[in-house]
């Protein structure tokens, strides 16, 4: 259950109110909490509805968050992580897209978009290999089931303004809110945001380091 401290902070910032940063305000009224719709909301839809894993909801927010961020590249790790890997494709359509599952059968429009992508399922490579192969920034997504601190140190080498982290079901578990909290205290994660269901780090040392927990 949410700390009512916990529930009293979402509230504050969930319209934006004690946000003093222009960056990040904009980031949370206008890309989290944007209402309009996206030529992509269809697809996206689909394939969630196909997965049956993560929302719709949930789906559109990570496009909209890829799509004001355009990273170069884009990697999910983890199982069932088939339907935010499309959300985030969709919304960045010349980066390079990479999965690391451990074989897990996708729905077939998820598979056909990513294949679509140049998307595959690579067999024994790592994450820093793959960070490696692909151009920075990145944006890396992962599942409730991988390591976000493992995660964390094999980004660190190549994290520059426009890499980001998204951490799926951080607070799912004792052990998976320790280390997304150990991830936030981090000094090389300077703009943190938590959205309960998902947390996004961001790297940018032109800004001061700030951490928000929203409502959604």
């Amino acid at each position: 259950m949410m700390k009512f401290s916990d529930w009293i902070n979402r509230m504050r910032h969930n319209r934006g109110f004690g946000v003093q940063s222009p960056t990040a305000f904009f980031f949370v009224t206008q890309v989290l909490k944007e209402k309009l719709p996206y030529y992509a909301y269809g697809q996206i839809d689909r394939i969630a509805t196909q997965c049956g894993t993560h929302s719709k909801k949930m789906c559109r927010r990570l496009f909209r968050v890829a799509n004001h961020l355009r990273p170069q590249s884009i990697i999910a790790i983890g199982d069932e992580v088939a339907a935010p890997l499309c959300a985030l494709a969709a919304a960045a359509s010349r980066a390079r897209v990479a999965l690391i599952a451990t074989g897990s059968t996708l729905p077939q429009e998820a598979a056909q978009y990513l294949a679509g992508r140049g998307c595959a399922q690579p067999h024994g490579t790592t994450l820093q290999q793959q960070l490696q192969a692909h151009t920075a920034p990145h944006l890396l997504f992962i599942g409730r089931n991988s390591d976000i601190a493992g995660a964390l140190q094999a980004t660190l080498p190549q994290a520059c303004k426009g890499t980001a982290i998204i951490a799926d079901g951080i607070h799912a578990t004792p052990e998976r809110l320790r280390q997304w909290e150990e991830a936030v205290k981090n000094p090389r994660t300077i703009v943190t945001y938590d959205l309960y269901s998902f947390g996004i780090l961001l790297f940018d040392n032109e800004k001061q380091k700030q951490h928000y927990t929203l409502k959604m």
